[in-house]
């Protein structure tokens, strides 16, 4: 990806985050959704200083925090839409 697309995925997933603040209801979600922001914000952030050469970006570190943070995102919003059990198993057996 060129830094212009990484740019735009930003921008894209900034506006998606919008949306949660408009209809959350648990503040555990709106504050996963905040780290979620955060943490994409930080990966572009070091990107843009570090551009062009990206041979000394800690992707280790930043993809450990991005994982963390949107596995915390899902089980809030899993939490705030009261979705239990295993929807990949359900969809694989066609029930959901």
């Amino acid at each position: 990806m060129t830094i212009q697309e990484i740019d735009d995925a930003a921008q894209a997933a900034t506006a998606a985050g919008s949306l949660v603040f408009l209809v959350y209801g648990n503040p555990a979600t709106e504050a996963a959704c905040r780290s979620v922001l955060r943490a994409i914000r930080d990966t572009v952030g070091v990107i843009h200083e570090r551009a062009p050469d990206l041979d000394g970006v800690p992707w280790q570190e930043l993809n450990d925090d991005m994982a963390r943070v949107l596995r915390d995102f899902q089980a809030a919003a899993r939490t705030e839409l009261e979705v239990t059990g295993d929807v990949a198993g359900r969809q694989a057996a066609g029930l959901a």
